[in-house]
């Protein structure tokens, strides 16, 4: 099969790289029998060559552009940016896919990639080249290492790249597949490399389809990613404001319900009743006593229009102000987590047996011949590191780099300063009291830990009777299950499975040794309600889940009309290149790497990508969040029309 490649991104965002590693793939494929016959198309265009591609001219490469004085009438694909006229001719293309070749070309329009779509439907692999938003920043640092790049030029080519990265955002049904091509740091793989060429395969052994999947019919969206890519920033967008185009397929789940969870969220332990009818008496009895001060200040102005329209104005922030009893529910347990969480600190500094202790370092407040010493300890530097040579060839060195080089070295193994044990939250400290060294000989770790997690259940939870008992169906039908999910890789395509218990079909699966399940048919007949549903109301669906083989295994009970998205949150350069070892970044980046790494491989399965960043049009329009709902409403929009944009 032999299609055509169009690429569409920003300047620098790696679209040369691309087209080398596609033309790459022809040897590379046909060494495992399969034939793909990649081949440029160079566009016309009405500006001078750029430096960078006379180099490459005169080093024999090849380049994508023909730099000539006017557009040829025989391109009948042509477009304009900023001055600068584009041209295309289908004769060119046509006589490539008539020799079996895959024509590659570079559009930054959306209306030639639709025209081409329209002229070779089901031929056309769109692809969308992304980085990280459009920062002047990089673009000012980026000319400047390539040097002889007027202002002009930086300022047009920044304005072109973050017009293209809307263009993106407003036409994100367009794309067939997104290429994530991030900033790598010295141990990253070519994640761009490893996608580009599974997306390759995915279309020559029919795993991507080119053909529009709009058929006039609600689709069940599945969201994927790793926390804080904007999953939950999707939900609550369709629980506020997108209730007549999709709504949220309830999920059951075997943990205490958490202050974020919506009603889509069905957990095995509830807020205790008692407890919240005791807030809700509190907030009442709050809101009465209140009442009566606002009326009275408003009686004070009498009718004075202006007096009266501020007193309002402020009753209206107090009124807001009062905790209502989830508030107060949630506050309350805050409280009592830390707490507990204090109470773990201490025991690891008290227990604590480790050859250095661990003890409040109060690295700020040690002079510079202090911290040295602290540095030179065995346990405070890199393994194979001669401390006195290195400090000796560094003159100028500052106390704050010294203390960066503790952060980034010590083993936590051997210590671990009271300011970073405060900074880690209830997960991170059971992991570090769990480890050897850090409690004492005689204490049961998990009996502790236990003991913690019952008196949070029994003080603030109940059971709630609306919960189907995960745990006990992953018991009673281990066998069945391990059957299913043999081969699934843990954390990545499973477990998950689907299950029938009773009446119902549940589609399963594990997360952090929590179990989800949520319903997708009715027994005996197997009827998938959900999709029934969704059919009645005219309304697409959403669901969060991240497990690849969850995609496939939902399919056959939504006929087929599953739509999958990947949630990305991106790390910008900046972030990457950060020498701190802040717990966050650290935690930020790594899950980056894990999230990334599973996209590159799985992309075949991803259909979208929603990008959560923050660009330069954000900041002066709301922030991230609404660029990030503004895709999710418009991948809705655009499942909203068939193949001949029939509105449903």
């Amino acid at each position: 099969m032999n299609f055509i490649i169009t690429l569409t991104g920003p300047s620098g965002c790696g679209k040369s790289t691309i087209i080398e590693r596609i033309m790459e793939l022809e040897k590379k494929l046909g060494g495992q029998g399969i034939k793909f016959m990649p081949i440029r198309v160079p566009k016309y265009v009405t500006r001078p060559l750029r430096s960078n591609e006379i180099k490459d001219l005169l080093e024999g490469n090849e380049v994508d552009v023909m730099s000539v004085d006017h557009i040829p009438e025989t391109c009948e694909l042509k477009y304009q940016t900023y001055g600068k006229k584009y041209g295309v001719g289908l004769d060119t293309i046509i006589s490539h896919l008539n020799n079996g070749k895959s024509p590659v070309i570079v559009i930054n329009d959306v209306r030639v990639v639709e025209e081409l779509k329209k002229e070779f439907p089901g031929h056309v692999l769109s692809l969308f080249l992304f980085r990280e938003v459009p920062r002047r920043e990089a673009f000012l640092k980026e000319a400047k290492e390539r040097g002889n790049v007027a202002e002009t030029e930086t300022d047009e080519r920044f304005n072109k790249a973050t017009a293209i990265y809307r263009t993106y955002i407003e036409n994100i049904g367009l794309f067939n597949r997104v290429i994530l091509n991030p900033t790598r740091t010295a141990g990253s793989e070519d994640y761009a490399q490893i996608q580009i060429e599974n997306v390759i395969k995915g279309i020559l052994n029919g795993k991507i389809s080119l053909k529009d999947k709009r058929n006039g019919k609600p689709k069940l969206f599945i969201i994927a990613g790793n926390a804080a890519s904007g999953k939950d920033e999707i939900i609550q967008a369709v629980n506020d404001m997108g209730k007549l185009q999709a709504t949220i397929i309830p999920k059951y789940t075997s943990r205490m319900q958490d202050e974020d969870d919506g009603s889509e969220m069905i957990c095995q332990y509830v807020p205790k009743m008692s407890l919240m009818k005791e807030y809700e008496d509190n907030y009442m009895a709050e809101l009465q006593r209140q009442e009566i001060v606002f009326q009275e200040r408003e009686a004070a102005v009498g009718k004075d229009i202006e007096k009266l329209a501020d007193v309002r104005a402020d009753i209206l922030k107090e009124r807001r102000a009062i905790l209502k009893p989830d508030k107060q529910f949630w506050m309350a347990l805050k409280k009592e987590k830390e707490k507990l969480r204090k109470n773990i600190r201490k025991r690891i500094l008290r227990e604590a047996a480790s050859e250095y202790f661990l003890e409040n370092l109060d690295l700020f407040e040690k002079s510079l011949t202090q911290l040295c010493e602290i540095y030179k300890k065995e346990g405070y530097h890199k393994k194979g590191v001669n401390v006195d040579e290195y400090l000796c060839s560094q003159p100028d060195i500052d106390e704050q780099t010294i203390i960066n080089l503790i952060e980034e070295e010590a083993d936590v193994e051997y210590d671990i300063c009271l300011d970073k044990l405060n900074r880690l939250n209830d997960k991170q400290l059971w992991k570090l009291y769990e480890k050897d060294g850090y409690h004492s000989t005689n204490t049961d770790v998990e009996a502790c830990k236990e003991a913690y997690e019952r008196m949070i259940l029994n003080n603030f939870f109940e059971y709630n009777n609306a919960y189907i008992d995960l745990e006990k169906i992953n018991e009673e039908r281990k066998d069945e299950i391990a059957q299913k999910t043999k081969g699934q890789i843990f954390k990545v395509t499973g477990p998950a499975y689907y299950i029938e218990v009773e009446d119902k079909g549940l589609v399963m699966y594990e997360n952090n040794k929590t179990l989800y399940g949520f319903e997708v048919s009715k027994l005996p007949e197997k009827v998938g309600f959900q999709y029934q549903q969704m059919l009645n109301q005219n309304k697409h669906c959403v669901l969060v889940a991240s497990l690849v083989d969850i995609f496939d295994i939902c399919k056959p009970y939504f006929d087929n009309n599953v739509i999958t998205v990947f949630s990305y949150s991106e790390i910008s350069s900046e972030e990457f290149g950060k020498k701190s070892s802040a717990g966050t970044v650290e935690k930020k980046m790594e899950n980056f790497e894990n999230e990334i790494k599973k996209y590159s491989e799985y992309i075949a399965d991803f259909d979208h990508v929603t990008i959560y960043a923050e660009s330069e049009f954000d900041k002066r329009n709301g922030g991230r969040t609404e660029e990030l709902i503004d895709q999710i409403f418009r991948l809705f929009r655009f499942y909203s029309t068939d193949d001949k944009n029939n509105l449903l």
